[in-house]
């Protein structure tokens, strides 16, 4: 598999001092030891809530807590040691923040994924910095938006060496895409709301689908012209002609991911497809 991106990236510096359990460095750390931390990094910095309030954020964090010691025990290469680190203690209550006020599950599950990704990331690297701010940036995100920043990823990273042909190219898409690319609607708010977060920016000059085919998919092109190959990806049908449709549509094409936002769509890509490349890959 083979990925390219275009453009630079930013990203923002994190800021902890307001973090009352930012803790002592412990090494060897158990899968006890570190659900312990999380727990309480959460209880001590979260605001006091009352009543339904309280139990429903109680019962939301405990899910989740659950679901992330359940996915660290089967990934080899999550680090556990990586708890004790104050970055890392913030990751877990802003994971744990964003759940317990929106109780969304998309934003659950890439939240999960995305602390396994933290916990492997190499201290203070690109990918590390920018997985920790893709934390802090999910939940100003809904679930839409999420997704039209993973299909953005997909369409503007990703690639493959082994596609040759149309029917190719859709089966990749398909493998990636489906089936949450039929949830997606876009709208001008949506792509106003992404730029003014820290995962896009909004560009005059578009990447059209045109742009898309002669960098990314220089293979479709050995026995056609890129005019020929879009109105057959008009009247192919699958998932290739819904990416074409959605992607053309209002204003995706005009969206340039940061760092930030390569980390949001790589997570929720990276959380449904096994094998995934390293998020190096894309930074």
């Amino acid at each position: 598999m083979n990925q390219k991106q275009s453009g630079g990236f930013g990203s923002t510096n994190i800021q902890t001092e307001n973090f009352n359990h930012i803790g002592t460095v412990v090494t060897g750390l158990s899968y006890e030891d570190a659900k312990s931390i999380a727990k309480d990094v959460f209880e001590e910095n979260m605001i006091s809530l009352v009543g339904e309030a309280r139990k429903t954020v109680e019962e939301r964090v405990n899910k989740m807590r659950e679901e992330l010691f359940e996915e660290l025990r089967k990934n080899a290469n999550a680090n556990l040691s990586s708890f004790s680190e104050p970055i890392m203690q913030e990751n877990l209550f802003n994971a744990q923040k964003a759940y317990a006020m929106t109780g969304d599950e998309t934003t659950k599950n890439f939240l999960v994924t995305a602390i396994k990704e933290a916990s492997k990331a190499k201290h203070r690297s690109i990918a590390s910095i920018s997985i920790n701010e893709a934390i802090k940036c999910a939940s100003q995100l809904t679930d839409n938006q999420i997704k039209i920043v993973a299909l953005n990823f997909v369409v503007r990273h990703v690639s493959s060496k082994q596609v040759e042909n149309l029917h190719q190219q859709n089966e990749f898409y398909k493998m990636l895409l489906e089936p949450w690319i039929n949830e997606i609607e876009v709208s001008r708010g949506d792509i106003l709301h992404m730029s003014s977060t820290n995962c896009a920016n909004t560009s005059i000059a578009s990447v059209t689908m045109q742009n898309v085919i002669s960098t990314f998919l220089p293979n479709l092109l050995k026995t056609s012209t890129i005019e020929v190959l879009l109105n057959q990806i008009i009247q192919f049908g699958g998932t290739i002609s819904k990416v074409n449709k959605i992607y053309s549509g209002e204003g995706i094409s005009n969206l340039e991911l940061t760092s930030v936002g390569i980390a949001i769509g790589y997570t929720f890509i990276n959380e449904r497809t096994n094998n995934f490349p390293s998020i190096d890959v894309f930074l």
